[in-house]
């Protein structure tokens, strides 16, 4: 190793090359940034594209709220894919009832599904397992605040 050095140092090979990597290197960095830019550029383009721009999600709430922010009353109707998932999750939570995971979303599904006295036992259950779940404890409060104002 230390001949292959000595043989660059004193032929000048060395600075040569570190002549060329630094004048290559600022061309580099100039086509990393680009690339960079141009991948951000796209994923945002794609991301509209994909989720579109103009599509309003729902408010949570209840019924007469979202009539009165403009909701239309289908997107009160549970999803056909959540409804299919719960009773895989009720089986998970059965063979494993320590899975704090598991009931979040479990309480999750029942939230999007519109049970919501299943979705608060649900919560309530994985803050018995997991006292530091967020998810799980703002969800719960945010339901029990929904249910105290109807």
């Amino acid at each position: 190793m230390r001949r292959a050095f000595r043989w660059f140092w004193k032929t000048g090979m060395l600075s040569t090359f570190l002549a060329g990597l630094f004048a290559v290197l600022p061309i580099m960095i100039t086509v990393v940034i680009i690339a960079l830019g141009v991948g951000f550029l796209g994923g945002a383009v794609l991301s509209a594209y994909k989720f579109g721009a103009e599509e309003s999600l729902p408010t949570a709430g209840p019924p007469q709220q979202q009539a009165a922010q403009g909701v239309p009353p289908e997107a009160n109707l549970p999803s056909p894919e959540a409804l299919s998932k719960i009773p895989a999750l009720e089986s998970v939570t059965s063979m494993d009832p320590d899975n704090a995971g598991a009931w979040t979303e479990l309480g999750n599904l029942y939230f999007d599904t519109n049970n919501y006295e299943s979705a608060i036992r649900s919560y309530k259950k994985s803050l018995e397992l997991n006292p530091q779940n967020f998810n799980a404890r703002e969800m719960l409060k945010q339901l029990e605040r929904n249910l105290r104002e109807n």
